[in-house]
């Protein structure tokens, strides 16, 4: 597994780092995994224990909540989830649950997702994103054998760039549990990012941020954009630290994801019965 030292971020980087996580630790509950979450991210340390100070942050944060489904979305963290799993067998928790879901792309939306492939190939990209009514009831049927329905408060852990994913997410979630004449259960976003106060990174975009004082909590809120189908939603959000070197070269690698996770690739245009085996072996 590719690997590396959160040292090998810039001088730069690094003094943002460490002035971010001293000012997240001012007031903050220090409480249980709290305590040794903000002794150890304030020294050097490797990025494997990265991962595991944002799978004890989340446990920690669910756990102070009361509980609940925490349901890992895609495959970016995958890898937080191994290492929350552990801290739950540690703990010998019983009231969370971890659930991941495989997810990928913006389903029926227009991707603002950065790069060559996506401006040079948008035809490909639609197809890729694009849901009928069989895709979705067979969609539908994977998420009945997470046992989605039983969660009562549920905490969505992936990375957040232009938000347009969750947001498709969401609205699939709402159209889920319509369909099976539930009520939707309480959402809560725990946003892996390297810097906590997402408003500075809203600049490219679909939400806006507004956030509790100087906490790393706040309300995450999509605008209606018609173009590009994304919906009007407000979100409670907890953003986990995650340094831009883990984030970056670990969790959000195409490389470590393809060959280094237990979650696939699996964009609407997958959500068929052919690709039924390689979500259950991913």
């Amino acid at each position: 597994m590719v690997c590396c030292d959160t040292r090998l971020a810039t001088d730069q980087h690094r003094a943002l780092h460490y002035r971010q996580i001293t000012q997240l630790k001012e007031g903050h509950n220090l409480g249980g995994f709290f305590a040794s979450y903000f002794r150890r991210k304030q020294k050097k340390h490797h990025c494997l224990e990265e991962i595991v100070l944002a799978s004890e942050y989340i446990y920690q944060t669910v756990d102070n909540a009361g509980g609940g489904t925490v349901l890992f979305l895609g495959r970016t963290p995958c890898l937080v989830q191994l290492a929350y799993e552990q801290v739950l067998g540690i703990e010998e928790a019983q009231n969370q649950r971890p659930v991941h879901l495989n997810y990928s792309g913006h389903p029926d939306a227009e991707t603002v997702r950065p790069g060559a492939f996506y401006s040079n190939n948008p035809e490909t990209v639609r197809v890729r994103n694009m849901v009928s009514p069989q895709k979705l009831s067979h969609y539908f049927s994977y998420l009945d054998s997470k046992e989605i329905l039983s969660a009562k408060n549920l905490y969505i852990v992936d990375m957040l760039e232009s938000g347009g994913a969750l947001n498709s997410f969401i609205r699939l979630l709402n159209t889920y549990f319509q369909s099976k004449r539930q009520p939707m259960p309480d959402l809560n976003f725990l946003a892996l990012s390297s810097i906590y106060e997402l408003e500075t990174l809203n600049e490219n975009s679909l939400w806006s941020f507004e956030r509790e004082g100087k906490s790393n909590s706040g309300i995450l809120k999509f605008p209606s954009d018609k173009q590009r189908n994304i919906r009007p939603y407000s979100i409670n959000t907890t953003v986990v630290h995650v340094d831009e070197v883990t984030l970056g070269f670990i969790l959000d690698n195409d490389l470590v994801q393809a060959c280094c996770v237990h979650g696939v690739e699996y964009p609407a245009q997958k959500w068929t019965p052919e690709y039924d085996e390689e979500v259950r072996n991913g």
